[in-house]
């Protein structure tokens, strides 16, 4: 299974649904798109403050895994759930809804091959939806019962539960 390794306290927003999207400036390899994928912890640990959130945005993760205990007890160099790679979509420009929540609205003529249609989408709190920005859609996440220990890769790299490939 192809693998992708981010930083906490990203993978762990993933792994318990907070973050739908990972946000990346380039577009995930569209062979990918429909396929799951395993999301990998970085070995390197940050804190919040190495982080260089706002303050909202800390309160949001705090929130999201636990006030004090997320910085000491998330996996690192481990993988922490798969996911489907259900699309990959480029930001053309963000707009507020009724409720006050962030819509991306994506231009469609970058939208990767392979994506369901979709002009728009709710954005979670925890990405960098910058205009020219990639989404990659992720579904169906499945957080493994323990995290799997691997040796991650700086971009794709390929993951078996049953060891190293």
């Amino acid at each position: 299974m192809r693998a992708i390794t981010l930083h906490q306290p990203w993978a762990s927003l993933i792994a318990i649904g907070a973050k739908k999207f990972e946000t990346r400036s380039f577009p995930p390899p569209s062979k990918l798109i429909g396929q799951r994928i395993a999301i990998h912890a970085a070995v390197r640990k940050c804190c919040l403050d190495d982080l260089e959130l706002d303050v909202e945005s800390a309160e949001m993760i705090s929130d999201a895994l636990g006030k004090s205990a997320w910085n000491h007890t998330l996996p690192h160099g481990a993988v922490v759930c798969t996911a489907v790679l259900a699309g990959a979509y480029k930001v053309a420009s963000l707009v507020e809804d009724e409720a006050g929540g962030t819509i991306a609205l994506f231009d469609l003529n970058a939208t990767l091959k392979g994506s369901p249609f979709s002009s728009s989408l709710d954005v979670d709190p925890f990405g960098d939806y910058s205009v020219g920005r990639w989404c990659w859609l992720l579904k169906d996440v499945q957080r493994l019962p323990e995290p799997v220990p691997a040796k991650g890769k700086q971009g794709w790299w390929e993951w078996s539960q049953n060891g190293p490939l």
